[in-house]
């Protein structure tokens, strides 16, 4: 790895590596590890709750948290920790890495409800009636939070850093941003289809360090919906009770892909058009619409 001595800042405010590369500090050894205990990291937020206590069977409770997380690496030790993991890009200017957090969320609400429907009084004096339309419950817990931050990355050393990491499944080197018409760090589309604008980037120089800080992209809006619906039948009293239970995770069937680091620029160079695809995001975070049906007995 090109020591610091030898880096210098570029009148455009790059770093700038020695080119061709920098001679090895230690050119009798091969590849040393190391291990840098100089995390930063910072987080700020507001927290509001609204709580409704039980009010003729209906309950409910609000949360949303407004927050800012920063750090100059989220992975300790190993550099797997999160999937949208982008490792130190040279690890003698950790501030070069300095961005949101992987696991930075600005803004999470919550709300959740629980409700028994009210049994009227001429249902409890009928058994049959009763048994039918009484004892029925409903509740349901909704979330959206802001998209979780990502990184783009170029599979290859272009800044003769001489780190070994580079062009690895997290090595790391960010692409140049391009202040053009309609660009931002943050220059997506909102068709995950066609998600990453790549005109907004571009190779840096041979020898530089790219200016796109990390994490600056968003994924889109995490949303979820799950639903329940339960009928609390008593069978023999207080000794014996039955809950029929029938719930709904993701009812709206709503895509949340994970974030991942994505690979703009290949090994040699060239702008991949299909980085922004749907299907190079991987997994999704949270399942597809599901219905399950249950039992439950009480005694």
């Amino acid at each position: 790895m090109v020591l610091p001595q030898f880096v210098t800042v570029a009148p455009d405010g790059h770093y700038a590596f020695p080119v061709p590369a920098a001679p090895k500090a230690q050119p009798n050894y091969g590849t040393i590890n190391g291990t840098y205990w100089n995390g930063h990291n910072s987080y700020h937020g507001m927290t509001a709750n609204l709580v409704q206590r039980p009010l003729k069977g209906l309950m409910y409770q609000i949360a949303y948290t407004w927050s800012k997380n920063m750090d100059n690496g989220s992975s300790t030790w190993v550099d797997n920790e999160y999937v949208n993991t982008a490792q130190a890009q040279y690890p003698y200017l950790p501030r070069v890495n300095r961005g949101v957090a992987d696991y930075d969320v600005p803004q999470n609400f919550v709300a959740n409800f629980s409700y028994e429907i009210p049994t009227t009084g001429w249902l409890k004096t009928n058994a049959v009636a009763h048994t039918i339309l009484g004892g029925w419950q409903l509740g349901g817990i909704y979330t959206r939070q802001s998209g979780t931050a990502f990184s783009l990355k170029i599979a290859k050393d272009q800044a003769l850093t001489g780190t070994s990491v580079v062009g690895q499944t997290t090595g790391y080197q960010a692409p140049d941003y391009v202040n053009a018409a309609g660009c931002t760090p943050n220059a997506v589309t909102g068709n995950i289809g066609s998600y990453i604008m790549t005109q907004c980037f571009a190779l840096p120089k041979l020898g530089e360090l790219g200016n796109l800080g990390r994490n600056t992209l968003r994924m889109p809006t995490f949303r979820d919906l799950d639903f329940s619906l339960y009928k609390n039948q008593n069978i023999l009293g207080e000794k014996l009770k039955m809950q029929l239970r029938l719930e709904f995770f993701n009812v709206m069937n709503n895509t949340n892909l994970q974030a991942v680091v994505r690979t703009i620029f290949d090994g040699n160079g060239v702008l991949q058009t299909n980085v922004g695809q749907a299907e190079r995001s991987g997994a999704t975070v949270n399942s597809s619409r599901q219905i399950q049906v249950g039992v439950r007995f009480l005694f």
